[in-house]
């Protein structure tokens, strides 16, 4: 029998300006990370409706460390400047393998077992004031 101590994470190669790039799905530890610095991802899994300008806002940033996590670098200012850097379609070839072994059922999924282990609160937005 194969204990927790007996396996570690299996990455995916992605091409990235000719270089094949490890990435690792984003541990629990690490996108609790995130989403303490970058609430607005936090509100989003609420169900809260975030300003598209915080969005626009926090988006280059969130994504390169989103990458820096994804490639076993949270946190890496170096790393996430490189990841900030990247031409948008090698940042989008990494986010969609990151996003497949973070999320191997999808982001609703997950979101709904945060909800029935009570670590989110489904919350109803309340409409806007008229």
């Amino acid at each position: 029998m194969v204990s927790l101590t007996d396996i570690s994470p299996s990455p995916r190669s992605v091409l990235v300006n000719g270089v094949n790039v490890d990435v690792y799905g984003i541990s629990g530890r690490g996108f609790a990370s995130l989403m303490v610095r970058f609430p607005a991802i936090g509100k989003m899994m609420n169900s809260i409706q975030v300003p598209k300008e915080e969005l626009i806002k926090m988006g280059p940033e969130a994504l390169a460390a989103f990458i820096a996590a994804g490639t076993g670098q949270p946190g890496n200012e170096e790393a996430e400047k490189v990841a900030a850097d990247l031409p948008v379609s090698s940042q989008l070839d990494l986010i969609e393998q990151i996003l497949k072994l973070t999320f191997p059922k999808g982001v609703g999924p997950f979101v709904k077992q945060l909800q029935a282990a009570g670590l989110l609160v489904a919350v109803e937005t309340p409409p806007p004031n008229q």
